[in-house]
Formats: C-alpha cells, sequence, structure tokens
C-alpha cells in the first residue's frame, strides 16, 4: 500500500520536525491525507472519529504524555499500526514501544525525516502482513470452533444412539430370553420324561450366560441407573461392578456435598470416568483403585481416578487415543463444557487423573439424552 493512497497522523510537538516530515511526504508524491496533531489529547479526539487513520506516526516525548500511550495495552489488540520517532534513542524504550505493539521505532535525524515517506511505506506492507494474519488466525479459529461443535453434537448423537441400543437390548432381547428361560421352566416341570426334562434344563442353563452378557452390554452402552437415579449413583454402581467383575478392590469416597451437574456434562464425565476405570484395568496392573468426587468453593465438581499402577509418562500419550473415548477425547468433550483434565503419573508410581467440570446448583431441564 503506497503511502500517497493512505491518511497518516502524524503526533510531533515540535513544529519543525513537522514540518520536516509534512514536506518529505509531499516531495514524495504530494498527499492531502498527512493530519498533524501536536498533542496526545488532540491525537486521541482525532482517532475517536471515524475513519481511524492507516498508519500512527507519533513522537515518544509529548506535552501530556508519550506516543506509546496511544497503543491500548494489556493484550488488546492494536487497531492501526504505529511507528514511534524520538530525539533520543533507547534501548529499552525501543523494546517495551515494541512490546507494547509499536510497529517500528525510529530515532530522530535528518535523514530520518526525510526519509520518514519510505519508513511509512515499510510501516504498511508490515502492518498489512499482520492483518492478513489476523485473518486467517481467525479462520482458523472459527474453523476449530465449528469442528468442535460438530463434534460434541456428534459425541451427543452417539450417547442416543447408545441408549436407544441399551434400551432396545433390554427391552427386547434381554425381556425375551427371560420369558425363553420361564417357559421352559414351565414345560420341564409338566414332562414326564426325564430325559426331556434333562434336555430342556440343559436349553435353559443355556440362555443364563447370554442374558448375563445382555445386561453388562447394556450397563456398557448406557448406564440405566445414570439416567434414572442420577450421576453419583451411577458412579457408584460403576464402582461396585468393576470391582464384582474384574475383582480389583475399587473405592468410591463423596464429600457429600450437594452439587448437580447438567444432564449432558453428567453423560461427559460418567463417560469418561467409565474410560479411565477401562484404562486402569487395561495397562496400569494396578492392586487398587480409589474414585473420588469433591466440590470447590469456586463451583466446580472434581473426579479423581487414582491407582496405585504401574503408571507412564503423560506427555508422552497426550495427543494419543485409547479407544473410543482416549484421554484426547476426554479433554476434547470436556472443554466443551468448560472442564478439564489434569494427569499426574510416572513410571512405577501409579496415576492420578483428575476431570474438573463446573456444576449447577438447580436441576436443569431434561435433556434430549433423557428422553
Amino acid at each position: 500500500m503506497a503511502s500517497e493512497q493512505c491518511h497518516i497522523l502524524l503526533v510531533e510537538d515540535e513544529q519543525a520536525h513537522a514540518e520536516l516530515i509534512r514536506r518529505a511526504f509531499v516531495q514524495r508524491g504530494g498527499t492531502n491525507s498527512l493530519t498533524v496533531a501536536h498533542t496526545l489529547g488532540e491525537a486521541r479526539r482525532r482517532l475517536a472519529k471515524a475513519p481511524l487513520p492507516n498508519l500512527v506516526i507519533a513522537d515518544l516525548l509529548l506535552p501530556d504524555g508519550r506516543g506509546t500511550d496511544l497503543l491500548p495495552g494489556n493484550g488488546v489488540e492494536v487497531v492501526y499500526p504505529l511507528v514511534l520517532i524520538t530525539g533520543h534513542g533507547d534501548e529499552e524504550a525501543a523494546v517495551v514501544a515494541m512490546k507494547a505493539g509499536a510497529i517500528d521505532y525510529v530515532v530522530k535525524s535528518d535523514v530520518t525525516l526525510a526519509d520518514m515517506p519510505r519508513i511509512a511505506e515499510r510501516a504498511l506492507r508490515y502492518w498489512e502482513h499482520v492483518v492478513e494474519r489476523r485473518r486467517a488466525e481467525e479462520a482458523l479459529r472459527v474453523y476449530h470452533d465449528r469442528l468442535r461443535a460438530l463434534a460434541f453434537e456428534l459425541s451427543q448423537a452417539e450417547e442416543r444412539q447408545r441408549r436407544q441400543v441399551a434400551t432396545f437390548l433390554h427391552d427386547n432381547i434381554a425381556q425375551a430370553l427371560t420369558m425363553v428361560r420361564i417357559n421352559l421352566d414351565a414345560v420341564r416341570a409338566s414332562v414326564s420324561s426325564p430325559d426331556l426334562a434333562r434336555a430342556l434344563a440343559e436349553v435353559r442353563d443355556l440362555l443364563v450366560q447370554p442374558v448375563s452378557d445382555i445386561r453388562s452390554l447394556t450397563f456398557d452402552l448406557s448406564s440405566p441407573v445414570l439416567y434414572e437415579l442420577g450421576f453419583e449413583a451411577a458412579l457408584e454402581s460403576l464402582v461396585e461392578t468393576t470391582q464384582q467383575k474384574h475383582g480389583i478392590p475399587c473405592i468410591l469416597e463423596n464429600d457429600g456435598k450437594p452439587g448437580l451437574l447438567d444432564d449432558t456434562v453428567e453423560v461427559i464425565v460418567f463417560r469418561a470416568v467409565q474410560e479411565l476405570l477401562v484404562n486402569v484395568l487395561k495397562h496400569a496392573r494396578a492392586k487398587t483403585v480409589k474414585v473420588s468426587v469433591c466440590h470447590t468453593e469456586d463451583g466446580h465438581m472434581c473426579v479423581s481416578v487414582r491407582d496405585d499402577g504401574i503408571g507412564f509418562d503423560p506427555d508422552a500419550v497426550a495427543g494419543r487415543g485409547a479407544g473410543g473415548f482416549g484421554l484426547f477425547n476426554i479433554r476434547e468433550r470436556l472443554k466443551d463444557v468448560g472442564g478439564c483434565l489434569q494427569l499426574e503419573s510416572a513410571p512405577r508410581r501409579g496415576t492420578l487423573a483428575v476431570l474438573t467440570v463446573p456444576a449447577i446448583h438447580e436441576p436443569s431441564a431434561l435433556s434430549q439424552l433423557k428422553r
């Protein structure tokens, strides 16, 4: 972008220096877009009016402040490029100015004042790159937000599907097999042939394991306790089932403080604990597992899973998924609801995983997952 095509605001209290800079721009191409302000206050008043200048050139030391005061500071995004000029070279001031968001820092001299049009063009070219990078970053942020929203929607859809399949298995397949067993018992009681009665008993016994497997699969797919009795009851059931099914001591501790979770958060946290327990059973070689629930004073609920197993290096697996709901997926799902996952582990020192999510104090409306 050529300087003669731009509106440039010059903030300079020394009239002679302002005149030299103005003449330099005139000689470079004859511009009428150079506006001069002699104080910080005057510059701020001009900047408060639309449109903003394409470039601000400001003296570092002004009668009522410093040129860096035109920068927002405190991490606020700079909305126009600013070149600072000063009569005294100061490396520390230059570093402070650049950190504050200045595009360039120029020490005044006859050469630099006469060369100000070229310095301005250089600053404007750099600013174009800054604006383009911001656009790209914003586009990437929007893309990531959309991708995360789609992933969250997919997770909810998956949970609804799991709930539907679990309900079908429980209400149809499991009950049908149970009725078959009952009818076989009735038929066996009515027959007079010992051989036939024995054969019917054998067939009946064959149905015991499939019914048990279906009930276990139903719980793994979608815990009915979670939907009927809530998160804490479901967590207690999960811990008991883990201990009974796998023979590993599994302890549940709860601080007893009231703290409800949003319906969607309940499902996400329950699935996360479920996956963490699966990881312990598969990889930790632990002798005991402890699940703890506590509520913080700032309105969050923390659920921790601690084991005394072989441990691992968290940095080495931070980005890898473990199954359908690995550590990476747990982190992403928790982010969607304002939560986080923290891991503490080391080889031969066990593992502590802490899930933190915002709690609520009043029951929420039934979510789609409970319909």
